[in-house]
């Protein structure tokens, strides 16, 4: 497999000797301005998609946010080819925003699960007090019974 960083180095090598062989066919006559200018624009501009691309792929890796299966990958390869890197970009910044949401989510479910341990504790705190002044009540007739006989 050829590695982004490979592709990146032959598109550039390609581009500088366009524009070498271009000086030369356009002194001879057998090339116009305007076929140079777009030949050379169309490789400017996959040199771009690469560099995107390699960027796309730091930035993924930088975040660490990223496990790629199978599925994922055939996904990230369908954006790319028809949105290039702004595409799969577009992707993982709505795979981020949905994790971020489902930590919002969790994080309130937590929040919400706290909150009901709270009132539990409370409410056995309270049935435990309830329960020593019942234990306490009950047992003040026995002395009050005893202290008469």
């Amino acid at each position: 497999m050829i590695t982004i960083a490979e592709q990146v180095d032959v598109v550039k090598r390609d581009i500088n000797m366009r524009q070498s062989v271009y000086k030369i066919r356009l002194q001879e006559g057998s090339i116009s301005q305007d076929v140079v200018n777009s030949e050379l624009a169309a490789m400017r501009a996959v040199l771009e998609t690469l560099l995107d691309y390699e960027r796309v792929q730091a930035e993924l890796a930088a975040h660490d946010a990223m496990v790629i299966d199978d599925k994922d990958r055939e996904l990230f390869r369908q954006a790319f080819e028809d949105g290039g890197c702004k595409g799969a970009f577009a992707i993982y910044l709505q795979r981020q925003t949905i994790a971020a949401k489902k930590q919002r989510e969790t994080a309130q479910d937590n929040k919400k699960l706290e909150q009901k341990i709270r009132e539990l504790q409370g409410r056995l705190m309270r049935h435990e007090q309830t329960q020593n002044d019942f234990e306490i009540t009950g047992a003040l007739p026995e002395l009050h019974s005893n202290t008469q006989e």
